[in-house]
């Protein structure tokens, strides 16, 4: 056969129909003839992934590390975890001794590489700078052992039975694109503890000459386009050089994140330079720079080149205050392709020259806000950031344990289109402040503001009885309701959690006046007739805190847990106090009653299943820790088995006690 199909085609079809084939199709292709060989071998190289153990040792052969140097060239997208990986294709041939009067070892090297052709590189995700161990058995054992978890376009026969790369009578890898196999530590019996050494414990850092050639590998890509460094780094100024224009003048997307910083921090002026002489088609920059706390006001920088492609900044590592100097001249350069802007501190919304750079550019009509979790400010910042728009319609505050009252007045004065606000694990807002977001944010959709009460975890912000019952909600628009109400008188209430009599005003009274009062609250709950998730009750608690348990005699194993957030004076979600008052909420699927001394009983269990048709899940009812304080709760679930009560069955122990 001289001519083969694809030879007959036009070459700008080839992509794509191969495309839509698996590496293993295409290498059935190869293997046709030489025609389909010199057509679909580039294909079929286009593409290296080893990301997991076994992939690497299909590629540890030398045999098949010759194949992949040979093929380096027709790489364009690769992508590893490994350090050794980059060494095979990054070669380094020996300084021919002709050519140098000096003595060269091992480390006296000249590095030369064929891989000259990549548009993207990948390297991190969990990286390993030593070696996975490899398979006790031989590579045709672990190629049967491992078929069950393979997909077929992993591990398949070549057609001639062979098994062996196209051209090379390598035999072993049959396709260069594997699923990801068990994990080493899984248990299985090639790199599980049942059947193989330990893994070697990877090495905190790499050395110096092993980055040279990461950087050897993107500066002899010119054409890369995108970069992703996820990975220890000991020279982060050669990584942040390595990337500039003048080294990859096409580049598109890059995002480099160390997960551990073994060298020198970056200066401020090799940091002003990295963001000033990017390429001139970024699109998106993604990086975590760790800053020396001083800078040379008299250190030149080259001129700031234009970005104008330029559509997310992403910037997170400690900036040492430096943002202005670092990113004023920077955004300067930017045009109104600019959509998203994240610097360390909301430093881009706090300093007045940086938000003036970006009401240059239109970006200072802000609808979302965002620090995350590495990123923090005070009070006194996070407000002003807050005070900068009227048009927010999502707020994210978690984490942010500066964020207080100077913060919530101006969430207050700024949330007429607020839709979502999350204010978990940090922010203390007093419940005043509170209730007058809940009575001006009309719009507001979502409110989370309770989870972790678990030991050394911050308090949350909560509402008291007092504020809810003070005025009327505007928000009756709200689907998911979770915060904490508390500061409910509950005289019915007797015991805390370690058997001690409760003190205080709120477990006096009359009960009476405790359902007077919790009718109130639930009239104002049951004004939210689009709540999909009520969530009253606190994030549920980790068992394991050993701080968190004491002798007890009385228990069936001497040893009770306390609960210091379990909640005493909440809602007790009965008939009595006035749970008919939620009969309007027709779409609510989740309850969470968590660590509260509530009365959900038999009848209240009835009428649940009578008024929500749409419940999908009630937490918190009982456990082994908290029984429930009115009986035949468990008998009826076991009876009647609701969908939305499967959790409960078969496993609880209603021994124990619990507040009450």
């Amino acid at each position: 056969m001289t001519n083969s199909f694809l030879s007959t085609l036009p070459v700008e079809l080839l992509p794509n129909i191969l495309c839509h084939l698996s590496p293993h199709d295409i290498s059935q292709c190869v293997l046709a003839n030489k025609a389909h060989h010199a057509l679909c071998t580039p294909y079929l190289w286009k593409t290296i992934k080893i990301l997991d153990p076994t992939t690497f040792c299909r590629f540890k052969t030398e045999e098949m590390q010759k194949v992949l140097a040979k093929n380096a060239h027709l790489i364009q997208d690769l992508e590893t975890r490994y350090l050794s990986v980059i060494k095979w294709i990054a070669q380094r041939n020996k300084l021919n001794p002709q050519e140098s009067s000096t003595v060269v070892d091992n480390t006296s090297l000249l590095m030369t590489s064929s891989c000259q052709n990549l548009t993207r590189l990948c390297l991190g995700g969990s990286w390993e700078v030593l070696d996975p161990s490899p398979p006790l058995v031989s590579f045709d054992q672990a190629g049967s052992l491992f078929a069950p978890f393979i997909t077929n376009t992993n591990a398949q026969a070549t057609s001639d039975g062979s098994g062996q790369v196209p051209g090379t009578g390598v035999s072993q890898v049959n396709s260069l694109a594997f699923e990801s196999a068990p994990a080493h530590n899984a248990g299985f019996g090639l790199f599980g503890s049942a059947g193989a050494r330990a893994l070697p414990t990877p090495r905190s850092s790499m050395i110096e000459e092993e980055q040279e050639l990461i950087v050897h590998l993107i500066t002899s890509n010119p054409n890369l386009q995108s970069v992703s460094l996820s990975m220890m780094i000991c020279n982060m100024e050669a990584i942040l050089s390595s990337v500039s224009a003048a080294r990859l003048p096409l580049l598109r997307d890059l995002i480099i994140r160390p997960c551990r910083l073994c060298g020198p921090l970056v200066r401020a002026h090799a940091a002003k330079t990295f963001f000033e002489g990017l390429s001139e088609t970024i699109r998106s920059i993604h990086v975590e720079i760790p800053m020396e706390k001083a800078f040379d006001p008299e250190a030149k920088t080259r001129p700031c080149l234009s970005h104008p492609c330029l559509k997310v900044l992403n910037v997170h590592g400690d900036t040492a205050n430096l943002e202005e100097y670092l990113f004023l001249d920077f955004l300067k350069s930017c045009s109104t392709s600019l959509t998203r802007v994240e610097l360390p501190g909301a430093a881009h919304l706090a300093i007045d020259s940086l938000y003036q750079a970006l009401d240059d550019l239109g970006l200072t009509d802000m609808t979302r806000f965002n620090l995350g979790y590495y990123c923090s400010a005070s009070d006194h910042i996070l407000a002003r950031v807050v005070s900068r728009s009227h048009q927010w319609q999502v707020l994210d505050l978690s984490h942010q344990w500066g964020c207080q009252d100077l913060t919530a007045e101006a969430i207050v004065t700024h949330c007429q289109e607020l839709q979502e606000l999350t204010i978990t694990q940090g922010p203390l807002i007093s419940s005043s402040v509170f209730q007058r977001i809940l009575c001006r944010a009309a719009k507001l959709v979502y409110l989370h503001a309770n989870y972790d009460c678990s030991e050394g975890a911050p308090e949350n912000s909560q509402l008291q009885a007092t504020d809810v019952i003070s005025s009327l909600w505007a928000c009756r628009s709200l689907k998911t309701f979770r915060a904490d109400i508390v500061g409910i008188p509950r005289p019915d209430v007797k015991f805390q959690q370690d058997r001690q009599p409760v003190q205080g005003v709120l477990f006096t009274g009359t009960v009476e006046a405790s359902h007077d009062i919790q009718r109130r609250i639930l009239a104002q709950l049951g004004s939210l007739t689009k709540l999909e998730e009520l969530c009253l009750g606190s994030f549920a608690i980790d068992y394991g805190d050993e701080g968190a348990w004491t002798d007890d005699e009385e228990e069936e194993d001497g040893m009770r847990y306390l609960d210091p957030h379990f909640q005493l004076t909440c809602l007790e979600m009965s008939l009595a106090s006035g749970l008919d008052l939620l009969a309007g909420l027709k779409e609510l699927r989740v309850l969470d009653v968590t660590r509260m001394a509530h009365r959900v009983g038999v009848q209240e269990l009835e009428w649940m299943q009578a008024n929500w048709p749409s419940l999908e899940i009630i937490h918190g009812l009982f456990n082994d820790f908290y029984p429930p304080l009115v009986p035949g709760v468990r008998d009826w679930l076991e009876e009647h088995k609701p969908k939305w009560g499967e959790g409960y069955l078969g496993g609880y122990n209603d021994s124990g006690s619990r507040g009450g």
